[in-house]
């Protein structure tokens, strides 16, 4: 799973494309088909390993402090990018509970820049911290659909 990760991460350094989408989205810029379904796929492959540690952490794989610090890695793409949050947001309800409320307590705490309207999230999860809620309600979202 390492080796994994890696190639996750070093595939935006190694392919100007994928770091202009990457980075496009950070701001909310207007993406075409394609990049918005090439974002959506790292996406949710960055998503799916964090699910994985997440379960490895919980399984006693990994110890607190590693996991810990994995968390605080994790935040970075949160505080960095609306297009992120926004994906999050929209995906959020189809992960494990347990998972997406790990996942919740990392977004920004504050209203960030609003971008075009298409949806809300209107979760049906209750074990959703109310903070993170409202950063998800509270954000105006491009459809990456």
């Amino acid at each position: 799973m390492d080796r994994t990760i890696a190639d996750l991460l070093n595939s935006s350094a190694n392919n100007s494309e994928l770091a202009s989408v990457i980075r496009r989205t950070g701001l909310g810029e207007q993406l075409t088909a394609d990049e918005q379904f090439q974002f959506r796929l790292r996406s949710n492959a960055l998503l799916r390993y964090w699910e994985d540690a997440h379960y490895q952490y919980r399984l006693g794989f990994d110890d607190e402090v590693e996991y810990s610090r994995q968390k605080a890695a994790w935040k970075a793409p949160f505080a960095w990018s609306i297009g992120f949050v926004n994906y999050w947001c929209e995906v959020g309800t189809l992960y494990p509970p347990l998972f997406a409320s790990e996942i919740d307590g990392l977004l920004p705490p504050q209203k960030l820049p609003a971008i075009s309207v298409s949806v809300t999230r209107e979760g049906p999860n209750k074990s959703r911290k109310p903070s993170t809620l409202w950063a998800c309600n509270s954000l105006a979202r491009k459809s990456f659909s």
